[in-house]
């Protein structure tokens, strides 16, 4: 029986003995990705907490491949969150008001967050999942479809999808189109 078998029967030993002949090559690896060692050594921590954690749904394979594979979309999960912080610590820095939001700013802001908080989870799930890799962990394209095993058409697709659903649910809070937008067809929300 193979190891990630065992992992998939819930048999620590397997990945005791996993961790044991790959960890020193699994946070190498990661360091590739990576701008300091303490985060290779938490994405090889994630990838062996989610190893186990999928244990029942592991198809029968390469528990060393698996476990890189894991360790990597760790790793590019936290790149991507210090582009992310990186990019709004910037966009802070250049857009410091000089004003303070008035309590009604407040509220409509809020409104507007529920509201299209509410038309997310209307979304069917995987359009959703989507839509939240792309705008809210700025995954590319490419990279959302390799983390779901999904086609890049098939990424792209659902976003067009979800943008266009995103418009019907929200279009209560758009004004009047543009009257250029009325002569190319109507499109209330620009080319989307």
């Amino acid at each position: 029986m193979d190891t990630l078998e065992r992992i998939s029967r819930g048999d620590e030993t397997a990945l005791e003995d996993l961790l044991q002949a790959s960890w020193d090559s699994l946070v190498r690896y990661l360091m590739t990705f990576l701008s300091s060692h303490d985060q290779a050594k938490d994405a090889a921590q994630t990838a062996f907490v989610r190893i186990w954690a999928g244990r029942d749904g592991w198809k029968p394979g390469s528990a060393r491949g698996l476990l890189f594979r894991l360790g990597r979309n760790a790793a590019l999960d936290t790149v991507r969150k210090e582009k992310v912080r990186s990019r709004w610590a910037k966009d802070r820095a250049q857009d410091t008001p000089d004003y303070s939001p008035s309590p009604e700013d407040d509220a409509v802001a809020s409104e507007l967050t529920r509201r299209f908080r509410g038309a997310l989870t209307e979304l069917p799930e995987r359009r959703r999942e989507v839509f939240e890799l792309v705008r809210f962990r700025g995954l590319s394209y490419a990279e959302v479809a390799r983390t779901m095993d999904i086609s890049h058409q098939t990424v792209a697709n659902q976003m067009t999808l979800a943008h266009r659903d995103l418009r019907r649910l929200l279009q209560d809070l758009v004004s009047e189109p543009a009257p250029e937008s009325q002569a190319r067809g109507g499109r209330e929300l620009g080319n989307g």
